[in-house]
């Protein structure tokens, strides 16, 4: 046989299968070196001869991947006949032939990544091991990391139990440092509020890189075993542990544990421990990093790399102390032959440099002229930062420098006192959008506190060549009218700065507080600041959160100072504003409807806010209007326009009267504010009529029609609603009792472009039902409109479908759709918004930035829609209207929902949740598991595995990927079977969050009952029962004030004077909760039955806060937590 198989391969096989046929074993050293066809041949024959287990070895050793294939099918095929034999006569489990085992032992290992692949499967789905756990250990077995890798996909959501944790724990001592990982984090799920067990056996592994994950899970923990193990890392033999323990210490702010590693850990713990306390202010490390910085000198064994890191981190922790006592020390480092510890000390070097002692003075000059063009760079920009002029000429040059010298010159320009917008404005012309970005953030924020008169810097931002830069300063045209326009519009820009993903939510406290510090702070706190704005551009999520944290505690004074500085510019630059407008204006023009209309003018802040506004645009918006309105972009024509059309400014006299005079331009603006009373009166110079004085008692929306046939608003809504109704209307025919118009022109005859086929009010829930039912079973195409108060929705019918729905309801958009379903976060939600603003739709714009997919995005518009629709049923005060077709760009997406079956779905939600809401009072309720012996509910499996006890009810539907509805609906039903017991909302906060809460609900009671002129008589009634024991001491002194409010701070300091103050919280609660309800009690009584229902539901919602944590629903021992 070997004599003739050495002929060819077609030979070859011939010979196999004659040999097979008769009966002649063929042996595995016959196959050796033999072409792919002698292998087929010897598998098939092997087969033919009833020798199964061969020919399945002899495929696995063949080099043709097919052959490998189909050895590894029929050993499956094998043991799959002894699984059904065990079936049938009834055997705990199949007896595998040893032989076999090992041949899928032998696949696991193959060199082909498919052949391991098929063995893996064929083993996990036989067991081949006898059991689960058995199988897995053999796959663990493979030296190839793609096998023990599904062995980790096959523990998930498994770890509870003990079989599947002590192999979890063999995979996080893998081989593989990625497995390793990936087991780690699989292993913390499990251990999520069960203690640091795997972290402290991670620990104390022989693998460095886990070791430092361990060690960074520990910095969202708290707890004496925490510490203990942050403790043991600060002295672990691997350096890299040692830094992870640290930086793990600054996160928790853990400053008794960097006490202890200053005073005895090793010489780089003790320099990183000095130098995170330092920049929290604490000086507790200065001997030490001094001693470093001025000994230059190695420990014993230690790596020349680590030394120079030493020296650098002291340097810096000394900068962050500004101590004058660290200038000689850190100025000597100049000549040190290390470049990076040259630049560490020339960058701190204005740090700590007393600007009045000219010694210091004289060696930061000299250091301008350094040999090293990188430490004579950093020592100018601190000589910048720090006034002298010759040095700040130099900034000018970093305009064009690359990205991370021009962040550096950005902190120095910011520094630099009455100048630095100005020179801040150098840098909008770098080639790095980056720091274009920052230099525009860092000069809004500037103008936000500062508010000069010159709008200089707006015209360099319209004559930038970039796109981008330009829409900047597009945008601050209109947001420049009202000063707290502008802050809001500053603090977008500060939240689009940061780079991580999600990002993080800036607030807006702290924006206005960081543009206080840039504009009047002093140099060394405008160049921190700078600094923290530049914090948001790291990948780091927490970074700014942790960053913000210390240094508003640190520089708490130094804050508080500048906030005043900005508050006292702000009144004289308002009374500057007020003297302008009345030199420009007439007297009779100032008894204009003002801009801010609604507001109080008792205190003349009417009239003041008005002539900021009017200043603001007499020195802005008419010469940079008309910049921007003759842009060759797009985009910027109309980011300028619509700030000033959301205000009611013409924007096309505005930019046709750019040159005019401000005479001109500001009653413009006055035309804006009212356009068609302004216009009356300007130009007819007379006084205006008398408005008439609404009734007791008289709906907002009154108005009235005298005997000439002139209409008139009484109410201060129907005022609104007729301003924004300005032109010519038809009065089409109607009883006497009901007035009809429609917009047109002077001919009657002319047919409106649609036909309303239906129109009603609404005096009941559900009642539009009837009207949805109908058009569905009509088949008519069209839209219907149904108005609530000021809110607006729109249904599109068409054949008996519903095809889309638009709302102005700003819960109803889909944004706030896509967080509750979960799909986008707090962060993700604001930086869509802002992305959305530069043109791009909300959903699209969400899948540019990756966030959801085109078909996610499709399916949520979807609920979207019915969310709209279901809501028109709750609806029991409105009107509606059914308008004969529609256009069909106005649907954002086509979808097709049969009209009655969403009839059917909504009423069964609304009665669901009236039913659910009897249980559960408000989303912001935390279900908490107890024990129960009742059967878990069918359909709630997956929110009751979410549910922890942490999560409230919204934050377990987002979680999930769930509606509103089906959240309430689990956990009603697992209210309903003792699995959980519902506990109210978390105070996040302490009591000023329980006084705010308070507040927000007495200003609303107060403001509905004043509308019907019942005020004084709540008033009255609720005075009572803020003369019980508890509440009167609790409130003593704090108000109400006229909307009803109490004064928080007052609340607070009297709660400190209070005895029991570990108790004093939950006294504070129940206090405000009985107080609040017993004033709504009473509104509800003044308001009457036909009034009550919607201020009852929403008060009861801000009550959900107040309601005293211990009291459980439904009343049942809640689980210590």
């Amino acid at each position: 046989m070997k004599t003739y198989a050495a002929g060819v391969p077609e030979a070859r096989g011939a010979v196999y299968e004659a040999l097979s046929e008769g009966g002649v074993a063929i042996q595995q050293a016959d196959l050796e070196a033999a072409p792919a066809a002698v292998w087929e041949a010897a598998f098939r024959g092997l087969l033919a001869m009833g020798d199964e287990l061969k020919a399945i070895e002899v495929g696995l050793l063949a080099p043709v991947d097919s052959l490998k294939s189909r050895a590894v099918s029929t050993l499956s095929s094998r043991l799959a006949l002894c699984v059904s034999e065990a079936r049938a006569t009834g055997a705990a489990g199949p007896s595998f032939e040893p032989e076999s085992v090992a041949l899928v032992e032998r696949a696991l290992v193959d060199a082909r990544p498919e052949i391991r692949a098929e063995a893996t499967k064929l083993a996990v789905d036989l067991n081949v091991g006898g059991s689960e756990e058995s199988t897995l250990r053999l796959l663990l077995q493979s030296t190839y990391v793609d096998v023990r890798g599904q062995v980790l996909e096959r523990l998930k959501g498994r770890t509870g139990e003990r079989w599947a944790w002590s192999l979890v724990l063999a995979l996080v001592d893998d081989p593989d440092a990625k497995l390793r990982a990936a087991a780690f984090a699989l292993a913390g799920e499990r251990g999520k509020g069960r203690g640091v067990q795997h972290l402290a056996w991670a620990m104390s592994g022989p693998h460095p890189n886990l070791r430092i994950i361990a060690v960074e899970s520990l910095c969202d923990r708290r707890g004496r075993a925490v510490k203990s193990l942050l403790a043991r890392a600060t002295a672990d033999s691997d350096r890299r542990v040692r830094r992870a323990a640290v930086r793990a210490l600054e996160v928790a702010e853990s400053d008794e544990l960097l006490l202890e590693a200053l005073s005895g850990g090793a010489p780089d713990v003790r320099a990183w421990a000095a130098g995170v306390l330092a920049r929290a202010g604490d000086s507790a490390g200065l001997e030490t990093m001094l001693e470093v910085v001025r000994k230059q000198e190695r420990d014993e064994g230690e790596a020349a790399e680590g030394f120079v890191e030493r020296v650098v981190v002291c340097v810096e922790g000394l900068a962050e102390l500004e101590d004058p006592i660290a200038f000689e020390p850190i100025s000597a480092l100049l000549k040190s032959d290390e470049p990076v510890v040259r630049a560490a000390a020339a960058r701190a070097l204005a740090w700590v440099c007393d600007p009045e002692d000219p010694a210091h003075r004289e060696v930061l000059q000299a250091a301008q002229s350094h040999e090293d063009a990188e430490v004579a760079r950093l020592c100018a920009i601190g000589a910048a930062m720090l006034g002298e002029p010759a040095a700040a000429d130099r900034l000018r040059a970093l305009g064009a420098a690359s990205p991370a010298h021009a962040f550096e010159g950005l902190e120095a320009a910011a520094a630099m006192a009455d100048t630095s917008a100005d020179r801040l404005l150098s840098f909008v012309d770098h080639e790095d959008p980056a720091v274009r970005a920052r230099a525009l953030c860092l000069r809004v924020l500037i103008e936000a506190s500062r508010a000069s008169a010159s709008a200089d810097w707006v015209r360099v931002l319209l004559s930038n060549p970039d796109r981008s830069v330009r829409i900047t300063g597009a945008q601050a045209i209109g947001a420049s009218v009202s000063r707290s326009d502008f802050q809001q519009y500053a603090h977008l820009l500060l939240n689009a700065q940061s780079s991580a993903r999600p990002r993080p939510v800036v607030p807006l406290e702290a924006t206005r507080t960081l543009s206080a510090l840039l504009a009047f702070g002093a140099p060394r706190m405008r160049a921190r600041a700078a600094r923290l704005v530049g914090a948001l551009a790291d990948a780091d999520v927490g970074r700014f959160t942790r960053e913000w944290r210390r240094f508003s505690c640190r520089f708490a004074p130094e804050i508080q100072d500048a906030s005043n500085q900005a508050v006292r510019h702000g009144t004289m630059e308002t009374r500057r504003a007020r003297e302008l407008l009345s030199a420009l204006v007439p007297d009779r023009a100032l008894r204009l409807l003002p801009l801010t209309e609604g507001r109080s003018d008792r205190d003349g802040s009417k009239l003041l806010e008005t002539a900021r506004a009017v200043s603001a645009l007499d020195q802005c918006l008419g010469p940079m209007f008309a910049i921007a309105s003759r842009d060759q972009d797009p985009a910027v024509r109309r980011a300028a326009s619509e700030g000033l059309s959301a205000l009611g400014v013409d924007t096309r006299r505005l930019g046709a009267q750019g040159d005019a005079s401000s005479e001109d331009r500001i009653r413009l603006l006055l035309a804006g504010a009212d356009q068609a009373a302004a216009r009356v009166r300007i130009q007819a110079s007379t006084e205006p009529e008398p408005e008439a004085e609404p009734e007791p008692g008289a709906s907002p929306l009154l108005v009235r029609i005298n005997a000439k046939g002139a209409a008139s608003p009484v109410g201060s809504e129907a005022r609104r609603e007729l301003q924004s109704r300005q032109g010519s209307f038809l009065l089409l025919p109607s009883p006497s009792d009901l007035v009809w118009m429609r917009r047109g022109g002077g001919s009657s005859s002319q047919p409106p472009e649609r036909v309303v086929r239906l129109s009603g009010q609404i005096a009941a829930r559900t009642a539009i039902c009837d009207i949805v039912a109908f058009v569905g079973q009509s088949s008519w195409r069209g839209e219907l409109i149904v108005l609530e108060q000021a809110r607006t929705r729109s249904i599109f019918f068409d054949g008996g479908s519903v095809v889309g729905a638009n709302t102005s309801v700003p819960d109803e958009r889909i944004g706030q759709i896509m967080y509750r379903y979960g799909a986008l976060d707090e962060a993700q939600l604001a930086l869509v918004e802002q992305h959305a603003r530069q043109g791009v739709r909300f959903g699209w714009a969400a899948v540019q930035l990756g966030y959801v997919t085109q078909d996610r995005l499709y399916a949520l518009m979807g609920e979207q829609i019915k969310a709209i629709l279901f809501a028109t049923f709750a609806v029991d005060q409105g009107t509606f209207f059914f308008l004969d077709d529609f256009d069909e760009d106005r649907l954002v997406s086509r979808h097709t929902f049969s009209a009655n079956g969403l009839l059917l779905d909504g009423l069964s939600q609304l009665d669901e949740m009236e039913l659910f809401r009897r249980k559960i009072p408000g989303s912001g309720h935390t279900p908490v598991k107890q024990p129960s012996t009742a059967e878990l509910p069918e359909g709630v499996e997956k929110i009751y595995e979410l549910i922890d006890g942490q999560m409230s009810l919204d934050k377990l539907a987002r979680t999930a990927g769930v509606g509103e509805y089906d959240a309430y609906k689990a956990v009603y039903a697992l209210l309903m079977s003792k699995h959980v017991v519902l506990l109210p909302p978390r105070i996040v906060g302490g009591p000023r969050t329980l006084i705010d809460a308070a507040n927000q609900a007495l200003r609303v009671i107060h403001m509905r009952v004043d509308e019907i002129g019942r005020g004084d008589a709540l008033r009255n009634s609720i005075a009572q029962i803020a003369q019980r024991d508890t509440i009167r001491v609790i409130l003593a002194g704090a108000g109400p004030d006229a909307t009803g409010a109490f004064d928080p701070a007052t609340i607070e300091s009297n709660c400190r004077g209070m005895e029991g103050p570990d108790d004093t919280e939950s006294m504070l609660q129940r206090a405000l909760h009985d107080y609040v309800s017993s004033a709504l009690f009473s509104a509800e009584g003044e308001l009457g039955p036909d009034r009550d229902r919607e201020l009852s539901q929403g008060v009861r919602n801000m009550l959900a806060i107040l309601r005293p944590r211990g009291d459980t629903i439904p009343p049942s021992r809640a689980p210590s937590r």
